[in-house]
């Protein structure tokens, strides 16, 4: 639930930054077709439900991914916001009070995500519940309404008119209207019905239950409400004269007078009405050249905004680090593929300065040692994903523990360490005889298959069964040569059979 509850909340960052810009287009095409917002902000909902999307050099968009699914498990949880001053002021904050402490047993993140995803879903559904109270009081309470034409109801308990209903919608009027100002009530809430507009609104509403915390939404939600009523007055008036829209306005200003009628989100009542009077009232009919900039202007906020930005290609300088970083006077090189956690006895030594990064771009990053073997130390960095034993996929980018190799350890034999152990015991039963083909080993034994992989003087790894297939019958991390004591590395804890054995050490 908290990786959906992150999704969401990613969704709706990004989707913060398309709500700016239409707010800011609203303020400078105020004189624009008034169909140009409902448009715009129904490109805004798309960039709220749409989880994925396509990658492009025209994105405006700082960051698709702001919190990245696995900071509830990192040793320093960090934001990618897209933009560095942003991340430079919130980073040590976040850091200083929710990095975990190596003692304890949950990761503070772990809490905070999972309490803010229970939250999220209280408040969703507490959204769901006022909406469906409301829609049914409302209900109840039109009940006894009379039909006057097709789908027009009139009512003594309506004080102003509404629409009501998503599959068949209905038109409530009050008692006492009649005239003029029926007829121009009536033209309204048909248009309304005409622009699908009692579909839109209640989208509208689900989208802020889902990202009711997002306070860009609740602006979204309200402006969008008022340019449905705007788009709507437009298209009523377009072909009315100037006394015809004068009338239109009082019919407008009558219906605002006394309108306490009980808020629900999935009905129509008349709001905004001041803005939509100075509106109706100041109408000239666009120009050709304001309709082209606005149909111009949906298109490119389109593109920028429903895009993400492009992440490096899998060729990108960036993918291809330089080889060394030197900490305590000792240079390290050649990382391997990274681990989702630390091997047994790492433990954090700092975090690497300029002068040890030494332009890897790991600057920042928190490395960590072991004392029981000084010839690889770990970072904390950003790496592609592991999709077998030798593969990464450099598209995926992640934060995991990366090893680093001393540089000159093994005298250019590559042998296998503990630190492969663990790494490789995580593929589980994917594990083959290619797999371990990279280190130097001992034939030994009779009749099965039986290759020795000497790792120190106390450990030892035993493989053994018919060469011929690709699953060994068995991968057993000894303790010393004599494989007496051994945990098989595909199935069991191995952290927990190197805590007993090198602590009894």
């Amino acid at each position: 639930m908290t990786g959906i509850f992150l999704k969401v909340v990613n969704m709706g960052i990004a989707a913060g930054w398309l709500v700016l810009a239409v707010i800011t287009l609203r303020l400078v095409f105020r004189r624009a077709p008034k169909w140009m917002m409902p448009v715009l902000w129904g490109i805004a909902a798309l960039r709220m439900v749409l989880p994925v999307s396509i990658q492009s050099v025209f994105s405006l968009i700082p960051s698709a991914e702001t919190i990245n699914p696995q900071i509830v498990y990192m040793q320093e949880p960090l934001i990618h916001s897209g933009i560095d001053s942003l991340n430079a002021a919130v980073n040590p904050v976040i850091v200083e009070a929710f990095a975990p402490d190596p003692a304890a047993s949950v990761n503070p993140m772990q809490i905070v995500v999972a309490v803010a995803a229970a939250c999220w879903i209280v408040g969703a559904v507490l959204m769901l519940g006022y909406m469906t109270v409301s829609y049914l009081r409302l209900k109840s309470r039109v009940r006894t309404a009379v039909r006057c034409a097709d789908n027009i109801f009139q009512s003594e308990y309506v004080p102003s008119p509404f629409v009501l209903g998503i599959v068949h919608p209905r038109i409530y009027l009050p008692f006492g209207m009649e005239g003029a100002e029926r007829a121009y009530v009536i033209a309204h809430e048909q248009a309304h019905l005409k622009r699908r507009d009692h579909w839109w609104k209640p989208i509208g509403y689900l989208l802020l239950s889902l990202h009711w915390y997002n306070p860009a939404v609740w602006a979204a939600y309200a402006l969008f409400c008022r340019d449905l009523e705007l788009a709507c007055d437009e298209r009523v008036v377009r072909d009315l004269s100037a006394g015809q829209r004068a009338d239109y306005s009082q019919a407008l200003l009558a219906c605002s007078v006394c309108r306490r009628l009980p808020a629900c989100p999935l009905a129509f009542g008349e709001t905004g009405v001041a803005e939509r009077v100075r509106n109706v009232l100041q109408y000239k009919k666009p120009a050709l050249w304001l309709i082209a900039a606005a149909v111009v202007s949906c298109a490119v906020v389109a593109v920028c905004f429903l895009t993400n930005p492009k992440e490096p290609a899998a060729d990108d300088s960036r993918q291809h680090l330089p080889p060394m970083l030197t900490v305590n006077e000792v240079r390290y090189a050649a990382p391997n593929m990274p681990a989702a956690q630390l091997p047994y006895g790492y433990t954090c030594a700092g975090t690497l300065d300029s002068a040890q990064a030494a332009d890897t771009g790991t600057e920042g990053c928190a490395y960590y040692t072991s004392p029981y073997n000084p010839d690889c130390i770990y970072v904390y960095q950003e790496s592609g994903t592991p999709i077998d034993p030798h593969t990464l996929d450099t598209t995926r980018r992640q934060w995991a523990y990366q090893q680093w190799i001393r540089e000159g350890s093994g005298d250019g034999e590559n042998r296998l360490t503990l630190e492969e152990v663990q790494r490789l015991a995580a593929f589980g039963e994917a594990l083959t005889w290619e797999d371990f083909e990279r280190y130097p080993y001992v034939e030994t034994g009779s009749g099965l298959y039986i290759q020795v992989y000497e790792i120190d003087e106390l450990f030892s790894v035993w493989i053994g069964g018919v060469r011929l297939t690709d699953t060994p019958l068995y991968i057993y991390l000894c303790a010393g040569r004599d494989p007496q004591e051994q945990v098989e590395i595909r199935t069991q804890d191995v952290s927990a059979f190197l805590d007993a054995h090198l602590r009894a050490g």
